[in-house]
């Protein structure tokens, strides 16, 4: 008899969980017969916590982004699904609503800015520019495309360091095109993304300047149009420049993301062979260069041969 009563007794929690995962589900315009877990999972991502694909099942994703959510809400930290949980999931639902506080936007604008994404002009507002580097945004951080400013992109934006490192809603491309207009070439749509007319525009502005014709961002191009590379880089992106450069044959030191004297005279080094201005700065653009780049040291070359097969790990 109390085995009947225990069962019972899970099958009431059961239906209480299911009715109230069903009556979120309907705030959020969501079918009413969508299970508990996968009404959690689309609350869950849609506030910006990866759990996963909404199928319904309870893995190993999901409960970590029950456990974060449960955490940084202040609530007993179990990764399961309870009462507390639907409650405050439900409370927060606003998340997903459009954003246009001027205070909030500004914040947003200023750090996705200095992340390197083009938001076009810093002014609280909600823009055509704006719009389309939330659109790229949410894509990138796996969060449902919305080229509207939500909650959850604002959550995402403060917990998150994000960068831009693609030539889509690039603020170093919107820079650049912006310059290269002013300078009276034809850019087409100033967005900060790489198109056949922005392609053509860098293309001439290097062959008019006689420099290496490459079409794309590099550090020459930057260097010449005096446009500076301001996203952070981070010891993840200097170790990963420190092993670039090792596998071009130059001399780092450890590769442990340090910005020492060696790596400063190896990023130097690497640059004058290159033909850029030797800052022995470590930015992003250096990083992306690096990748596709068959520079190599004049030492490496006296050693193995101008075309000596090298590993640069892409």
């Amino acid at each position: 008899m109390a085995k009947h009563n225990i069962w019972a007794g899970a099958g009431a929690l059961g239906l209480a969980l299911l009715l109230s995962a069903a009556s979120i589900a309907q705030d959020y315009g969501m079918p009413a017969a969508q299970s508990p877990v996968a009404a959690v999972q689309e609350m869950l991502n849609n506030l910006g916590y990866n759990s996963g694909p909404n199928d319904g099942l309870m893995g190993p994703k999901t409960r970590s982004a029950i456990r974060e959510f449960q955490t940084e809400a202040g609530l007993p930290v179990t990764g399961k699904i309870d009462d507390e949980l639907l409650g405050q999931l439900q409370s927060n639902g606003a998340q997903g609503r459009s954003v246009e506080d001027e205070a909030t936007v500004l914040r947003v604008e200023n750090k996705l800015d200095s992340l390197g994404w083009a938001v076009g002009a810093i002014d609280g507002k909600i823009d055509d520019q704006m719009r389309i580097a939330l659109t790229k945004y949410t894509r990138f951080a796996d969060l449902p495309v919305n080229e509207n400013l939500t909650m959850a992109t604002v959550v995402h934006v403060d917990r998150h360091l994000l960068r831009n490192v693609a030539e889509s809603a690039s603020k170093l491309l919107w820079l650049v095109e912006t310059d290269l207009a002013q300078r009276g070439y034809h850019t087409g749509p100033i967005d900060g993304t790489t198109d056949q007319y922005t392609f053509r525009a860098i293309l001439d502005y290097e062959e008019d300047n006689d420099l290496p014709r490459n079409g794309q961002l590099n550090p020459i191009l930057l260097d010449s149009l005096e446009i500076v590379d301001s996203r952070p880089v981070t010891d993840l992106d200097l170790r990963e420049i420190e092993s670039r450069l090792l596998r071009q044959g130059y001399a780092p030191g450890a590769v442990d993301g340090v910005l020492d004297a060696q790596t400063e005279a190896a990023i130097k080094e690497y640059q004058t062979d290159a033909g850029q201005a030797p800052t022995g700065r470590p930015t992003m653009i250096l990083l992306s260069d690096l990748g596709r780049s068959d520079t190599l040291s004049s030492g490496f070359i006296a050693q193995h041969g101008e075309f000596y097969p090298h590993d640069r790990g892409e």
